[in-house]
């Protein structure tokens, strides 16, 4: 990880007098992305210095150099600095200060586009959770229960050396997976259900995010519906290219399912295509559907359908 690359891109629009500070008593994903600091850590800014201190003196930071943050460190490095204007991360321990979401987005925006290191544990992250998934699916999975399911999905992580905590997993049948992010309950899966998964592992803090809908009955409605999804996916994916609107990936989606004639899709109820992925499983500031897509951007795309049931196929793009 090439930190000090990154430190710079946030040092840049800083002025001459002006700092930003950050703050926090555990895991930030801004500070980890700019430092690989996970916890315990102050970070003060200004255009041509950073520094990281030490917020708890137990904390192991023996391969930093690092100082002590004290009540007194704040005020003599304003002093010391002459600075004028404090910026702080709308996510630190600091006083809010009106400028703090704009700070605080322009480190998530920063985020937006991954180097090659972060694309390589994006892509581990989701093949993992894809491989899990898929070694699930090879058991007979009927009479368990949805929560069973996801802890039967939780345990192959482990076993395969995972885990899947990008977010807790969602496993839902018939009208509870209509409900785009059930709570596994004591309902159980049966044959001719409707059966959602979506579950995400982590490769060193970097978020996978894969959904897919089992379905092994013969109602030609249903397979239908889901063979529509897949190809509104396909459609998305295709366009997903640098120098492309991302809106564009959602009207591709949309008109695969509308030509098909399938209402309650996913824009119709208020979700997105997609979003942007990494150290959060939702990263990132902007709504995907608003940016033009980069080199370096990691996302899902994600069409689902939510009437009597709900169905869904996701995976992540990276470019």
């Amino acid at each position: 990880m090439n930190y000090l690359t990154r430190i710079k891109r946030v040092q840049r629009p800083l002025k001459k007098n002006e700092a930003l500070l950050l703050a926090a008593p555990r895991y930030n994903p801004n500070a980890y992305w700019l430092t690989g600091t996970e916890a315990g850590y102050a970070l003060l800014f200004t255009r041509d210095q950073a520094e990281l201190y030490a917020l708890n003196e137990h904390a192991d930071y023996s391969n930093k150099k690092i100082k002590n943050f004290t009540k007194k460190q704040l005020p003599e490095f304003l002093k010391q600095n002459k600075i004028k204007a404090l910026y702080c991360d709308a996510t630190s321990l600091a006083t809010a200060h009106e400028h703090a979401p704009k700070l605080t987005r322009k480190i998530e925006c920063l985020r937006e586009t991954k180097d090659e290191h972060e694309k390589k544990l994006v892509r581990e992250a989701q093949r993992a959770t894809k491989q899990i998934v898929s070694a699930a699916l090879q058991k007979n999975l009927y009479g368990n229960t949805t929560n069973r399911i996801a802890g039967l999905l939780e345990l192959q992580a482990r076993e395969l050396g995972h885990a899947l905590d990008s977010f807790p997993p969602i496993v839902a049948v018939n009208a509870d997976s209509a409900t785009p992010h059930a709570t596994p309950n004591n309902e159980k899966y049966r044959k001719g259900d409707v059966l959602l998964i979506d579950c995400g592992c982590t490769a060193e803090k970097y978020c996978g995010d894969y959904s897919t809908t089992v379905y092994e009955g013969r109602n030609p409605k249903i397979l239908e519906t889901l063979d529509a999804i897949k190809q509104a996916k396909k459609a998305a994916e295709k366009l997903a290219k640098p120098g492309t609107k991302a809106h564009e990936l959602t009207k591709a989606a949309k008109n695969v399912l509308q030509e098909r004639g399938l209402h309650k899709r996913f824009d119709e109820i208020g979700l997105q295509l997609g979003h942007f992925i990494g150290l959060e499983v939702h990263d990132c500031a902007r709504r995907l559907n608003d940016v033009t897509l980069k080199k370096g951007m990691c996302f899902t795309i994600e069409p689902g359908v939510y009437g009597d049931y709900g169905a869904r196929f996701e995976d992540v793009t990276i470019l």
